[in-house]
């Protein structure tokens, strides 16, 4: 396991292709977006625990299950100053 300290704005680079950027804390959370491919199945952790033990199906294939509640933002637009 690797342990990293970043700083609100900073990233970190998986691959060639897989970016994450913290971008706020917020008394105990930490906002994280996650830049990656299409083809890349991104999915929180308890969603993926009742995947296992069958409360619940997410599927790679499904628009749904990709998008959820997250909002896509496009890097480009994005302000750092602005709250999200």
């Amino acid at each position: 396991m690797l342990v990293l300290s970043r700083k609100v704005g900073e990233q970190i680079r998986i691959g060639g292709d897989i970016i994450l950027t913290f971008k706020g804390i917020k008394g105990g959370r930490v906002k994280i977006s996650v830049d990656a491919p299409r083809a890349v199945r991104v999915v929180r952790s308890e969603l993926l625990d009742r995947t296992n033990t069958g409360q619940g199906a997410v599927s790679a294939n499904r628009e749904s299950d990709r998008v959820g509640s997250y909002k896509y933002v496009d890097p480009a637009q994005e302000s750092p100053e602005a709250p999200q």
